[in-house]
């Protein structure tokens, strides 16, 4: 009879070979065999067994060359992989180690045998390199993984601080790398780690529009006054201080106290229609900056910023770096 808990077994088994190094992850491979493509393997294995095949190519090229001890150039691989490695290209190879050179280096160090002293060195080694996005993400993985009682990015950034690396394993990224590493809000990142949604769905649910949104109460800022009036910056914003010209409908209150203005309004001004009397800031009530946002909702700034996850509607204004929500979409969203 199957033991019911081997299967969870397996899984966080196969997950700790993410943290593994480029060479413990071939001399695993090359132990263990033949592994299955089946989708019970993590990510890391896949990947791993990918490049073994790769380093596999790199061999037969560089004993067609006549090469001894050395890896093959891009050249000489480009040579004679057609006739002993078919199906394997430079671009491929380069997709799985980044760069050719860390290709190379793997192939050299594959047949090296290493000591505990030594395999140190070279887990501390490997630790000061670059990453790859699959690494980031394995490492919101882990934090996942520990079942922590929140998972807002406070709480990864105490997760990674009190991290504890073996034998020179590579330490969790902070949470300021992962956000210039990788191009998802946290919430998105969370998602992809959890393996919730793939990385395509997340790509298309990060595209923006690029020209400014200005909401169901059209509204627009200083530059627009600017290109309306025809005149410079200093002058649009005397303008605006004249006595006559329509209030501000929303100023942000925090620095740098973005004014915005329905574009209805400016151009009756501009043409010397009567509008109707507003009171200043009347929209004031209605919307939320990204701090307000984040305040409102336990999400953490930079997180909002980059799109507040799967659960939190888009801004309803977007216009000269200024991001607004109306407070009752964030409300009904229940964030």
């Amino acid at each position: 009879m199957t033991d019911p808990g081997a299967t969870e077994r397996t899984s966080a088994l196969l997950r700790r070979v993410a943290a593994l190094t480029e060479v413990e992850r071939t001399w695993l491979l090359n132990a263990v065999g033949r592994i299955d493509d089946s989708s019970a393997f993590s990510p890391a294995v896949r990947r791993a067994r990918q490049r073994r095949g790769a380093l596999e190519a790199l061999r037969k090229v560089a004993e067609a060359a006549g090469l001894a001890a050395a890896a093959p150039t891009v050249e000489q691989f480009k040579k004679h992989a057609a006739a002993v490695a078919p199906g394997r290209t430079v671009s491929r190879i380069v997709r799985l180690f980044g760069r050719w050179s860390a290709a190379t280096d793997a192939y050299r160090e594959a047949d090296r045998q290493f000591d505990d002293d030594q395999l140190a060195r070279l887990s501390a080694a490997r630790a000061s390199g670059p990453r790859e996005r699959e690494e980031y993400v394995d490492d919101v993985r882990r934090f996942l993984d520990s079942h922590p009682l929140r998972t807002q990015t406070a709480d990864y950034e105490r997760w990674q601080k009190a991290w504890k690396p073996y034998r020179g394993e590579r330490p969790p990224v902070t949470y300021s790398m992962l956000r210039k590493a990788l191009p998802w809000p946290w919430e998105t990142t969370k998602a992809i780690a959890a393996g919730s949604i793939a990385t395509e769905d997340a790509a298309t649910r990060q595209r923006r529009p690029t020209g400014p949104v200005r909401g169901r109460h059209d509204l627009v800022s200083l530059s627009e006054i600017e290109r309306l009036f025809g005149l410079a910056r200093t002058a649009a914003r005397n303008l605006t201080r004249q006595r006559g010209f329509p209030p501000p409908a929303y100023t942000q209150r925090r620095p740098p106290g973005i004014r915005l203005w329905r574009r209805r309004d400016v151009e009756d001004y501009l043409s010397r229609t009567p509008t109707c009397h507003r009171r200043p800031n009347d929209l004031q009530g209605l919307y939320l900056d990204t701090a307000a946002v984040a305040e409102a909702t336990g999400l953490a700034f930079n997180t909002v910023r980059g799109g507040g996850g799967a659960h939190l509607p888009p801004p309803e204004v977007s216009v000269a770096g200024l991001r607004l929500w109306l407070q009752t979409e964030v409300r009904a969203s229940g964030v």
